[in-house]
């Protein structure tokens, strides 16, 4: 008896620290793999901000400034038409700032009017995100800002969506002027990016949010690998069989 219990410990002093592995990765692996856990206010920097504002004649009066002072003015006018295209309205009065006009200071902006930004209630982020998608470096754009000033949120507004093409986040605080919704563009393909205008379409969808510590490929691995481990041990045991005395 006194052998067989020496060859048992022998076996599972390689068991033991996988087990030991394991058990402490899977919290950590849990956490560090939730879509949601990210503060895209904190982690995205936007390099382009877009201010949308109802007019009582029921237009969409927009504002793009971007970042970079010297953001070539051409490229901003050709996405602002791209704009209207994947909204379905021609864009109106459009006025587009040149940083390299002499006495000028300030950012590349543009200002113009387009419908069906605000839509019945629902904020319509798809057109804006793809219109800015797929430039060429060193003007790619990945991090948008998108303010609907005095917009208040509902229950079917969107406040957190991520997909492997794009990942979006909404803030509004009580007394703020709107809300503001972060965009990371994933993906420089626009048809690949694709916002839901309602939370009850983010939940009906295919790319919902994973809930916080909820399982991964990376968990069941290591649990298969624990599981595998034990499984040689007794296998190996079980063949070699108590000695006779």
């Amino acid at each position: 008896m006194a052998n067989l219990v020496r060859t048992f410990l022998a076996k599972i002093r390689w068991v033991v620290p996988i087990v030991f592995v394991c058990i402490v990765a899977l919290p950590s692996l849990g956490r560090s793999q939730s879509p949601s856990s990210a503060n895209l206010f904190q982690t995205v920097r936007p390099e382009v901000f877009v201010v949308v504002r109802k007019h009582a004649t029921g237009a969409d009066l927009v504002e793009v400034t971007m970042v970079d002072p010297s953001y070539p003015s051409t490229i901003l006018r050709d996405r602002v038409n791209r704009l209207g295209e994947y909204l379905g309205s021609p864009v109106r009065g459009v006025f587009v700032t040149d940083p390299k006009l002499p006495g000028y200071s300030g950012s590349t902006k543009a200002t113009f009017g387009v419908d069906g930004v605000i839509q019945n209630g629902k904020f319509r982020l798809t057109p804006i995100a793809r219109a800015f998608a797929g430039i060429d470096k060193p003007n790619e754009i990945t991090g948008i800002s998108v303010v609907f000033e005095k917009q208040k949120p509902t229950a079917d507004t969107v406040k957190d969506y991520r997909s492997a093409a794009v990942d979006v986040q909404a803030d509004s605080q009580p007394g703020s002027i709107g809300i503001e919704y972060r965009i990371l563009l994933k993906d420089q393909d626009p048809e690949k990016i694709e916002i839901p205008d309602s939370a009850l379409a983010v939940a009906e969808g295919p790319n919902q949010i994973v809930p916080p510590g909820g399982p991964d490929t990376a968990i069941y691995v290591l649990i298969g690998l624990a599981a595998v481990a034990v499984g040689a041990l007794v296998y190996s045991l079980t063949l070699r069989g108590p000695r006779r005395r």
